[in-house]
């Protein structure tokens, strides 16, 4: 801040003057505020070793109690410990002598059962040709067992000409007479060869 020259002597006087009341409040305030400080620095330091002090008694008591919970939670133990002992020598059952087991005697080879073969389902052409003989209602020779389930495999769709379907006509029909099937059997019939039949009409006929 300047001063403008138009000042006089009486006003600079004024001035300084006010400062000077200004400066010796400032002081007396400054030193107020410094006594202040310093009491209020003492008084904290007071509070703070009182507290210090407390803290360290409660942390001290706390330490003796927890010694004294421990020997008496052990102690309780000890007590607990010999009573289960106590009990399991009065409770302890007494062992008894388990009897020796008796040994099954082995069957021979020829005592065992021999669980018996299943036989397998008919398939689709073993189907057609028992349904042929069903449906004669007789003894059926293969000529008209062929005639028949070739009529059948072209209206199911599996027709594949004449030389595979007797073919499968001869396979079939040694499978379904043979010892394992017996589904089928065959019967002399007129001149050379066999007619088919079913198994049952023979146990009927007997």
């Amino acid at each position: 801040m300047k001063f403008s020259d138009n000042l006089n002597e009486f006003d600079i006087l004024d001035l300084l003057n006010e400062y000077h009341s200004e400066l010796r409040k400032l002081k007396h305030k400054t030193g107020f505020v410094k006594d202040r400080i310093t009491e209020l620095e003492a008084l904290y330091e007071k509070k703070l070793k009182r507290n210090e002090k407390s803290r360290g008694q409660s942390f001290a008591e706390h330490i003796v109690d927890d010694a004294g919970n421990d020997q008496e939670s052990e102690a309780d133990n000890q007590k607990l410990s010999k009573h289960s002992k106590r009990d399991k020598k009065l409770t302890a059952p007494k062992k008894t002598k388990k009897s020796p087991k008796k040994k099954r005697p082995l069957l021979k080879t020829s005592e065992r059962q021999k669980p018996g073969r299943k036989q397998q389902a008919l398939s689709l052409w073993d189907q057609m040709i028992v349904d042929s003989i069903t449906d004669h209602g007789r003894p059926t020779i293969s000529r008209e067992i062929l005639d028949d389930i070739t009529k059948r495999a072209t209206e199911q769709g599996i027709y594949d000409g004449e030389e595979k379907t007797k073919s499968k006509l001869n396979q079939c029909l040694v499978k379904l007479t043979s010892d394992n099937r017996k589904t089928l059997i065959k019967i002399p019939f007129e001149g050379r060869g066999h007619a088919y039949a079913l198994a049952e009409w023979a146990n009927v006929k007997e």
